[in-house]
């Protein structure tokens, strides 16, 4: 357990939250030491060009990490290493050393070099095709999915709600490229699944991506929490869900 200051009406309180173990079978690549040159370029040689999801661990306490997501990971990692956040993490990272953390490689989202991006912003009408990890569009009224297990936030343009945030996705980015074979679980009619969706995704993290089911674009994010951020969805724009599709893969934890 770890221990989590929490501020609620002048007064801090303990809360105690229990620390998910990461499973290692999950690793696909890792560098053991950042700051060695050779080890840094050979790390970055096989996997710096990828997009995909990635995790940053403490070594002398594993149950001390951060995960996240890139569309290119050296990029992500170099800000990392120079990052001013105030975040309790980096703050822990910059006071240690980034020498006394691992980096590891959980999944690739595209196996082809990334060589140019564009920004990809403008949903409207999204449909919902999720892949769960545990610990992360098209405009003009055409149908999109997406599809979700796990990091960032994204709100689609709906009504009076105006889509400030662009992203980059890489131009070859597809539907064929990150939907995996064996889903865990697919809901076809969010619409009528809604309070069956939430219900089943609570208390459970994962990396999602939406897909644009005309052209097959794509946009991946994630949450530690997949009910909360799918009732956010939900409630931001219900009335423009339909032809939905969501796969659910579990990374660290399943059901």
């Amino acid at each position: 357990y770890i221990k989590i200051k929490k501020k609620k009406k002048n007064r801090i309180g303990l809360q105690l939250r229990v620390v998910i173990p990461f499973d290692r079978n999950l690793i696909k690549g890792s560098c053991l030491n950042y700051t060695d040159k050779i080890s840094k370029a050979k790390f970055l040689e096989e996997w710096g060009s990828k997009a995909g999801i990635y995790l940053i661990e403490y070594k002398h306490y594993p149950n001390i990490y951060y995960i996240g997501r890139t569309n290119l990971l050296k990029k992500r990692l170099f800000e990392h290493s120079k990052a001013e956040s105030r975040s309790k993490f980096h703050l822990f990272m910059c006071l240690t050393g980034i020498e006394h953390f691992n980096i590891h490689i959980l999944e690739v989202c595209a196996e082809f070099p990334l060589s140019t991006t564009y920004k990809y912003s403008g949903f409207s009408r999204p449909g919902v095709l999720v892949n769960n990890g545990d610990y992360n569009g098209c405009g003009g009224g055409k149908p999109i999915s997406l599809l979700c297990g796990g990091l960032n936030s994204f709100y689609p343009a709906v009504g009076n709600i105006q889509h400030r945030r662009l992203f980059s996705v890489s131009r070859n980015l597809s539907a064929s490229s990150v939907v995996p074979p064996k889903p865990v679980i697919a809901y076809k009619n969010v619409s009528v699944d809604v309070e069956r969706i939430l219900l089943e995704n609570k208390g459970k993290a994962g990396v999602y991506c939406w897909i644009n089911l005309l052209n097959q674009k794509c946009y991946i994010g994630s949450s530690t929490n997949l009910s909360r951020r799918l009732k956010t969805y939900f409630r931001i724009s219900f009335n423009f869900f339909f032809l939905f599709f969501i796969i659910i893969i579990w990374l660290l934890r399943g059901y």
